[in-house]
């Protein structure tokens, strides 16, 4: 377990801390982006993809940032699924419920 959570913090080292500064911009662009879709009826299932693809991007995010800041590499790979699995599912509901679908 420890050679793999070391192979892990080497690779998430390897993020420069501009390319991390990006990331949140651009993830918070496509999540707008896919929110603003899934009102079209005929792309909602695109939207709903897109979606899907930038909460698991939230999630990715969300491990690196904990992990940088010293938790172990699996509970914050935990702490951000939990967290993003939450936010999706409380997402589509307010969702579900806004075009009645």
């Amino acid at each position: 377990m420890k050679i793999t959570q070391r192979i892990t913090e080497n690779i998430i080292n390897q993020i420069d801390d501009r390319t991390m500064a990006r990331l949140p911009s651009l993830l918070g662009l496509v999540t707008l982006l896919s929110l603003g879709l899934y009102f079209v009826d005929s792309l909602q299932q695109v939207a709903s993809i897109v979606l899907d693809i930038s909460l698991f991007g939230w999630a990715d995010l969300m491990a690196v940032l904990l992990t940088r800041r010293g938790i172990n590499v699996y509970l914050s790979i935990t702490v951000s699924t939990v967290l993003m699995v939450t936010a999706g599912t409380l997402l589509y509901f307010c969702l579900g419920v806004i075009t009645g679908s």
